[in-house]
């Protein structure tokens, strides 16, 4: 609400004929966006019903699956996000627009539709509320505070810095296996969590790290330049044999984020790093999109390991050893 309004002038001493002039234009706006149905996100009520319809659908599909197979619960973990990104391409094959999908409309959505629609709790289809931002290993997630760093530094034979909350949750099945350390950066590397990393690595930790195909996401790269980055980009697509018009979407990037990116493609020997920044200027790529096409983390994972052994043939497997029992 707007405080600052016209002061009121009234026609008579009665009060009860006022001057709406100075009123006219918010009247009118008013009145035409209640006669349009239209709320802020640009969505009307039938099209919110219909997402719902589809939502409602998409869940459905996945408790079924997770009846037939218990395990998904927790070897295909999904977030709230990872919902979200199953079903955008849907809503988008049935001609719904960018605009018109509100991410936090449909989180929101999630729980009362598990809950009245399918009378189960998200946990039952293996979706979990919250996402972490920790350091996991071996079942096991520790946080990572400026007391912590010297210990967790021992952790894993290589670690893999995920910049998207809830995908460590959906890759940690796989990372237990390997004996791989995951440090989810909560979107941005934290300074703790960015000694954390470069203490690892002193210690003979092979570290990777992991983000979107946006302009935020290659500026966290480009805090830890010294870190090998796996993805997403281009090569990331080709690897995994997907058609990039299936997984981009246009957006506006933050333009201090830009700034930044081109000053670093001057300083560095990358062919490819100023064909990047001309496409994040205008498309992206998420890591949850890549995941929602590619429908198996396990494969997802196996291209992981792939660039990883690639870059670090060799590896100090002693540092996968569960450090509590030694």
């Amino acid at each position: 609400m707007n405080l600052i309004s016209p002061r009121i002038d009234y026609k008579n001493y009665g009060k009860s004929n006022k001057n709406v002039v100075p009123f006219a234009e918010v009247i009118a706006d008013t009145t035409a966006k209640a006669c349009s149905g239209r709320s802020r996100s640009n969505t009307s009520r039938s099209e919110r019903l219909i997402i719902i319809g589809f939502l409602r659908q998409l869940l459905k599909e996945r408790y079924e699956t997770v009846l037939k197979d218990p395990t998904l619960k927790e070897k295909q973990v999904w977030t709230q996000s990872t919902v979200f990104y199953h079903l955008r391409p849907l809503l988008l094959n049935s001609g719904f627009s960018n605009e018109d999908i509100n991410r936090e409309y449909i989180t929101g959505q999630i729980k009362p539709a598990c809950e009245e629609y399918l009378g189960v709790k998200r946990k039952d289809l293996g979706i979990i509320a919250a996402d972490r931002a920790q350091l996991y290993l071996k079942g096991e997630w520790h946080d990572v505070g400026l007391n912590d760093i010297s210990g967790l530094a021992q952790y894993g034979s290589d670690m893999l810095i995920v910049e998207k909350e809830g995908v460590v949750e959906q890759l940690a099945p796989y990372a237990d296996i390997n004996g791989i350390a995951l440090l989810n950066t909560r979107g941005f590397l934290t300074e703790y969590a960015s000694i954390l990393s470069k203490e690892a690595g002193k210690h003979g930790c092979n570290v990777a790290i992991l983000t979107d195909f946006d302009a935020s996401g290659l500026l966290i790269a480009k805090t830890v330049p010294s870190v090998y980055r796996i993805g997403i980009d281009f090569e990331t697509l080709g690897d995994l044999r997907i058609d990039p018009g299936i997984v981009e979407e246009t957006y506006k990037p933050i333009q201090k984020h830009i700034k930044p990116l081109q000053d670093w493609a001057g300083k560095i020997h990358d062919d490819l790093l100023p064909e990047k920044i001309d496409y994040v200027q205008h498309k992206r790529i998420e890591i949850d999109s890549i995941l929602a096409v590619v429908k198996n983390n396990a494969r997802f994972w196996d291209f992981i390991l792939d660039k990883l052994e690639e870059k670090f043939p060799t590896r100090n497997y002693n540092r996968a050893i569960d450090i509590r029992n030694t």
